[in-house]
């Protein structure tokens, strides 16, 4: 299925002991029309066109269009529960953090329990942890992007709908909810920004328990007065 958002562009996190000093691969995270995850990278630093060119070759393709295939993440079949009408849950906005740590948002109908990753009914925000079977580690090739898997680590119901997703380091994101609009009885509030009072923009904090490797997410309104979130480059 076609790409219905990407995530932003992250670094592979080691590269091999003879090519140490190379910038390591470049990686996308995309999210699936069915919602499911795949992830794409390049053979060496941010050379994508190259990369199109060396697969072709050694593949024996010939012709102007080159494709680039992703590969579909282990258990990002099982991110949505739906009951196979279309009217199920959804995901929607997705960024990629670090190489194993990623959030996305959930729509979801707020008379719903349960479905999806979140905890209850109505929108919600989920975190993902990635991981890859050491096996897979030094494929390369077309096997370059086998092995990884993906599985929620902890999920927050929100207010509203998210807007947009915008990274803001390794291990937070602002998150923009949908303004003038209420999934619950409940809204975050606070003294800035909004005019009234009431936040429309989060800040999103991953937090890591040392002992145990366990995320979990901190929620916060940006308290500060007219907090907008950043605008796409």
């Amino acid at each position: 299925p076609a790409a219905s958002s990407a995530a932003s562009a992250a670094s592979a996190a080691a590269v091999s002991s003879d090519d140490a000093h190379a910038a390591p691969p470049e990686m996308a995270l995309a999210l699936l029309a069915d919602g499911r995850l795949a992830i794409v990278s390049a053979l060496r630093g941010s050379e994508w066109e190259e990369t199109c060119e060396e697969l072709a070759e050694d593949d024996d393709e010939e012709g102007d269009d080159v494709t680039l295939e992703g590969r579909v993440v282990e258990g990002s079949e099982r991110l949505l529960s739906d009951d196979g009408d279309g009217g199920g849950p959804r995901l929607r906005h997705l960024v990629w953090l670090s190489p194993d740590v990623a959030m996305v948002s959930l729509d979801r109908d707020p008379t719903e329990e349960g479905g999806g990753g979140g905890g209850g009914g109505g929108p919600a925000l989920l975190l993902l942890r990635l991981e890859r079977a050491a096996a897979s580690a030094g494929a390369a090739g077309r096997d370059r992007d086998r092995g990884w898997r993906v599985s929620v680590e902890a999920s927050i119901d929100l207010p509203a709908p998210v807007f947009r997703i915008t990274p803001a380091g390794a291990s937070a994101a602002f998150v923009q909810l949908q303004p003038h609009h209420r999934a619950s009885g409940q809204s975050i509030r606070g003294g800035g920004g909004g005019g009234g009072g009431e936040y429309s923009v989060l800040i999103a904090q991953v937090v890591t328990t040392t002992a145990t490797a366990a995320m979990t997410l901190d929620v916060q309104p940006v308290a500060r007065e007219g907090a907008r979130l950043p605008g796409p480059c």
